[in-house]
């Protein structure tokens, strides 16, 4: 694989209600195009946004869950495409809050 590939990420409403987004990573390397679905897009606790790659939950004990990694990437790698997953978020967050503000003026103005 190229030692610096071209990272594009698509950023698009939530899978599933524990995130704030998803996400979908094209990588153009040397050898081809890898596009990696299922990314995710979280906020912790302290209201921080991060990038998550794909996962999947195996039951443990109860109620419980232990979640495994379906795909490793070098570290280097993995922090390329969690910074360039984060800008998309931000530009697409911005579009989407700009879009939702434009259509409440809209409507505001229509009513009266």
């Amino acid at each position: 694989m190229s030692s610096n590939p071209s990272i594009t990420v698509e950023v698009y409403p939530a899978a599933r209600s524990s995130q704030i987004a998803s996400a979908r990573i094209r990588l153009e390397t040397n050898v081809g195009l890898i596009v990696i679905d299922d990314c995710r897009l979280l906020r912790n606790k302290s209201g921080i946004v991060w990038f998550a790659l794909p996962s999947f939950s195996l039951p443990t004990n109860g109620r419980a869950f232990e979640y495994h990694q379906t795909l490793e990437v070098p570290p280097d790698l993995l922090q390329r495409i969690s910074a360039e997953a984060l800008r998309a978020y931000g530009t697409w967050h911005d579009q989407q809050t700009n879009e939702t503000q434009g259509a409440s003026r809209e409507q505001s103005n229509f009513s009266r």
